[in-house]
């Protein structure tokens, strides 16, 4: 009620409409949960790739080389350029793949290294097998040897021999010999002897 001095009875009234008012909560309640929407599926995307580029792809190629490394696969170093766990286990599986092989390849030296010595063991038996036959046989040779050398030397002795008769018999006795001395050298060479200790010249040898 307003009270003016004319008098008379008068009031003020202020009217809004509530549609308007309802339309704009409505419209301001959606815009707001679109735009909540939408900044969630933005941080979500935000997320998704740096997770795929921090953990997932770091993960991936660790795990890439894990298999490799299961494989017996030890070349090729992972690079994983980060400053963080990923990066510390890479680098600790860098180093691990590194000593892998340094010790692969002394196990494979050692492995040749045994086997030339087996080989080389294997021929000094044979050597020595070699040997001992033909010491056997220098040692059986030597009385038919001894025959023939001195059944030449009573043949080149007799008073009725031609000349050609001599000459064939002194052949035989030299070539006796040559052979008697050749059986002596093998069986000398595989007969076991103590080792010899004396001064000697080292410039000399």
């Amino acid at each position: 009620p307003l009270r003016l001095r004319e008098g008379g009875a008068w009031a003020l009234e202020l009217a809004e409409p509530v549609a308007p008012v309802a339309q704009y909560v409505r419209s301001s309640v959606v815009f707001n949960a679109a735009a909540a929407l939408v900044a969630t599926a933005l941080v979500l995307a935000i997320v998704a790739a740096l997770g795929t580029r921090l953990v997932g792809r770091p993960a991936a190629r660790l795990a890439a080389k894990a298999r490799r490394v299961g494989e017996g696969d030890l070349s090729g170093p992972l690079a994983v350029d980060l400053r963080d766990e990923f990066g510390d286990v890479a680098a600790e599986l860098n180093v691990m793949c590194d000593r892998l092989a340094e010790a692969e390849h002394a196990v494979a030296t050692e492995t040749a290294a045994r086997l030339v010595t087996l080989e080389q063991l294997r021929h000094a038996d044979r050597l020595r097998t070699v040997g001992q036959l033909a010491s056997g046989v220098a040692h059986e040779l030597g009385t038919p040897l001894n025959v023939v050398l001195g059944r030449a030397g009573m043949i080149g002795a007799a008073p009725a021999n031609t000349v050609e008769v001599t000459s064939n018999a002194r052949v035989i006795a030299e070539q006796a010999r040559r052979m008697a001395g050749i059986i002596r050298r093998l069986l000398d060479f595989a007969r076991a002897s103590a080792p010899h200790v004396a001064p000697a010249d080292l410039h000399e040898l």
